[in-house]
C-alpha cells in the first residue's frame, strides 16, 4: 500500500519534503482512516449531554410539582390554624 503524506495542520495530501515540517511522520492512509472512523469521543460527549439535559428537565419538573404541592399544604395548614384560633 502506498504511503500518503498528509500536511500536519489541515491533513491535505502533499508531496515533497514540506509535509514533514511539524511532525516528522508519514501516515499510511488506511491507518488514518481507521483511526478517524473508530473515534467515537464526539458521539459519547453528545450522549452524555443529552442525558444531562433529560435529568435537568426531570429535576425542574419534579421541583415545580413539589413546590405547588407544598404551597397547597401550607395554605391548608394556615387556614386550619386560623379557624382553630377563632379567626
Amino acid at each position: 500500500m502506498p504511503i500518503v503524506r498528509l500536511h500536519p495542520i489541515d491533513a491535505t495530501e502533499v508531496d515533497g519534503a514540506d509535509c514533514n515540517t511539524l511532525t516528522g511522520k508519514e501516515f499510511p492512509m488506511n491507518r488514518f482512516l481507521s483511526r478517524f472512523l473508530k473515534d467515537e469521543s464526539g458521539a459519547t460527549a453528545i450522549e452524555y449531554g443529552l442525558i444531562a439535559a433529560l435529568i435537568a428537565v426531570a429535576i425542574i419538573a419534579g421541583a415545580t410539582s413539589l413546590g405547588t404541592q407544598l404551597g397547597t399544604t401550607f395554605t391548608n395548614l394556615s387556614t386550619t390554624m386560623q379557624n382553630a384560633n377563632g379567626g
